[in-house]
C-alpha cells in the first residue's frame, strides 16, 4: 500500500463563483489536474491523507458536488478540517454523509492497515511564521492583523486537541500526524509541536495552508521526524507519495 498526501484541494463545484482558477492562473483547471494525477499515481487500495481546506462550500448541501468528485478519485482517503472548511458538520452527520472510501480525523485517531494517524487543524498564531517561503503575487501580500482573543482561544484548543489525538494513536508500523497549519518554522527550528511529535514517536507530519510557496525543497527531517508541505499548488496538484507499506 502506498501512502500519499495532498492538502488544500479548494474544490468549488457546488459554489462555482469561488473557483480558484477564475482568480489565480496557477489554479486554472486544477480540478482536472487533480483528477488526472490521482488516476495516474494512486491505486484503489492506496491511502491518501488530505489535511484540510477540502471545499469552499459553506454547507454540506453545497459540498455535495465536491464529494461526488472526491468519491470518484481512487484510494482510501482521510480528511482533516482546514480553516476554510465551513461546511464541516457534526461527526454523526459527517459519517452518514461520507462515502465508505472516506473517513476523517476530528478529536480522534485512526489505524488503517498498519498506518496510525492522528492530528488537529491548529490555527493562526505567533509561534510559527512561514512568510519567508511565500512568493507573494505583487499587490496581494495580506496585511498582518493582530490576533484576537478568539484566535488565541482557538489556537489553545487546537493545541490541546493535537496532543489528545496523538496520545490516542494506536500502535502501527507507520505513525503519521496531520495538521492544516504548519507546525514548524521553514528553518526547522524546534517548536512545541516538534517536541510533541518526537515524544509520540511520529515519523511523518503532513500539513498545508501555505499557498504560493517557493518551488524549492522545503522542510525536511528534524530528529527523525519528516515534515512535508503538501499544499496542492506546491505539489502541482499531484498527491505526494509519503511512504510504502508492503
Amino acid at each position: 500500500m502506498n501512502i500519499f498526501a495532498i492538502a488544500d484541494l479548494h474544490l468549488a463545484l457546488g459554489v462555482p463563483k469561488k473557483r480558484m482558477g477564475d482568480k489565480w492562473q496557477v489554479w486554472l483547471n486544477h480540478e482536472q489536474k487533480l483528477h488526472d494525477n490521482f488516476h495516474r499515481v494512486v491505486g484503489p487500495d492506496d491511502l491518501v491523507l488530505i489535511p484540510g481546506d477540502i471545499s469552499w462550500a459553506m454547507t454540506l448541501e453545497e459540498a455535495k458536488p465536491d464529494f461526488e468528485f472526491l468519491n470518484q478519485l481512487p484510494g482510501k482517503k482521510v480528511l482533516l478540517k482546514g480553516n476554510h472548511d465551513y461546511w464541516w458538520p457534526s461527526d454523526k452527520k459527517m459519517t452518514e454523509f461520507l462515502d465508505p472510501s472516506i473517513t476523517f480525523i476530528n478529536k480522534n485517531a485512526l489505524k488503517i492497515s498498519d498506518v496510525s494517524i492522528g492530528g488537529a487543524r491548529l490555527w493562526e498564531n505567533n509561534e510559527i511564521n512561514s512568510e519567508s517561503i511565500i512568493d507573494f503575487v505583487p499587490g496581494t501580500k495580506p496585511e498582518i492583523k493582530p490576533l484576537t482573543e478568539l484566535d488565541n482561544k482557538t489556537f489553545a484548543t487546537e493545541c490541546e486537541r493535537l496532543e489528545s489525538s496523538l496520545e490516542k494513536m494506536p500502535e502501527g508500523k507507520l505513525r503519521i500526524a496531520l495538521t492544516h497549519y504548519p507546525p514548524i518554522e521553514p528553518t526547522m527550528a524546534g517548536s512545541r509541536f516538534s517536541d510533541m511529535f518526537e515524544r509520540y514517536e511520529i515519523q511523518h507530519v503532513l500539513f498545508g495552508h501555505i499557498h504560493n510557496a517557493k518551488k524549492t525543497p522545503l522542510y525536511g527531517i528534524k530528529n527523525t521526524v519528516h515534515y512535508h508541505l503538501v499544499a496542492a499548488d506546491y505539489l502541482d496538484f499531484c498527491p505526494k507519495q509519503i511512504a510504502f507499506l508492503p
